[in-house]
């Protein structure tokens, strides 16, 4: 699983970037995290949901101990939120509760340190309901957030946003790709991404190898 953010450099050209190891490795592992987890067309995704519904119960039942995220609860959609108390009494997902605050906190606190050393451009790879780009505390030094994710699942990430009362901010860029049909290379190009500048990308929500 690549939980940790890497600071990168992309290269000018989006084909030698992809025809080196780490980009190969990163395509195939989101082939492979789609694939798995059988992303049905129109629908968002599970893991989604259930991620998001951790860090909600973190921040209510272990007081954000590692991780704040003070939107996390309100960006969830009724189904999960329904289901909060439920999953919070369950001692056996205390473990996996605490791994999924942990990781975000790592992720986040490696990127400050990225951004100290010049980076701006942030790509979350299967971004789901992650709500970073909302709280990005480097707006100001002209840090934009790319949240990468299956189409279906930007769309109703914007409606939950929506409805919650959320505002998406001018440093936040979706960019929706569909791993069977596009490239992370293409659809990151599309979206603005520059790729003669350094970027930071973290990957815990998606992509597992």
């Amino acid at each position: 699983m690549i939980d940790a953010g890497l600071c990168f450099h992309y290269r000018a050209a989006a084909e030698h970037f992809y025809d080196a190891s780490w980009g190969n490795r990163i395509e195939a592992v989101c082939h492979q995290s789609i694939r798995g987890e059988q992303v049905q067309t129109g629908q968002p995704s599970h893991t989604a949901r259930g991620a998001a519904a951790y860090r909600a119960i973190h921040q209510t039942l272990d007081g954000g101990a590692i991780f704040s995220d003070p939107l996390a609860a309100s960006i969830l959609d009724d189904e999960p939120r329904a289901r909060l108390d439920e999953t919070a009494a369950d001692p056996s997902l205390r473990p996996w509760r605490l791994f999924i605050a942990a990781r975000s906190r790592f992720s986040e606190d490696t990127l400050a340190g990225c951004v100290a050393r010049g980076v701006r451009q942030v790509v979350v790879l299967g971004a789901g309901l992650d709500t970073f780009s909302l709280r990005n505390p480097h707006a100001g030094q002209g840090v934009r957030v790319f949240e990468v994710d299956y189409p279906a699942t930007q769309t109703w990430k914007r409606e939950r946003l929506k409805q919650a009362g959320l505002a998406v901010p001018t440093s936040l860029t979706f960019a929706p790709v569909d791993f069977e049909r596009q490239s992370l290379a293409d659809g990151l190009k599309t979206a603005g991404f520059q790729a003669d500048r350094p970027g930071f990308s973290s990957g815990s929500g998606w992509c597992r190898i």
